[in-house]
């Protein structure tokens, strides 16, 4: 007997995982040449941090080099006065002008998607809890 909450419940985690999603996936074949510390990090190229609301100017050279970081290294794609070599072997942004060695804040700070994200699974973590557990 499949309990009437079960579809509610089944369409609240489908939702959840597909809003997962985007934050799950780059093109692993752009990842060749970008180093460990970014590899997870959405925000070197794109300009949220589910890479979901296009590039920064760092990504657009990058697409534009034929997504080569070599070729571009030498380039100072946010204008910050560091080339984006340098910024990447600092472990800082080459896309946000904000973000360089020295700098008092990295300039990247949690997405707004990412707090969305989190904020939907709360949301689903409590209707869950609520309609599966609580109803036993």
């Amino acid at each position: 007997m499949i309990r009437k909450e079960a579809p509610i419940t089944a369409l609240i985690i489908l939702i959840t995982v597909a809003a997962m999603l985007p934050l799950a996936y780059s093109k692993p074949m752009y990842m060749a040449e970008v180093p460990q510390a970014f590899k997870d990090q959405c925000t070197l190229c794109h300009t949220s941090s589910s890479g979901m609301n296009g590039l920064n100017s760092f990504g657009a050279d990058f697409a534009d080099s034929g997504h080569s970081i070599t070729n571009i290294g030498n380039l100072d794609s946010d204008g910050d006065g560091y080339s984006n070599a340098k910024e990447l072997s600092a472990g800082t942004y080459p896309g946000d002008p904000r973000s360089y060695s020295g700098a008092t804040s990295s300039g990247i700070g949690i997405g707004i998607d990412i707090i969305v994200f989190l904020a939907t699974a709360a949301v689903a973590a409590v209707v869950v809890v609520k309609f599966v557990i609580l109803r036993r």
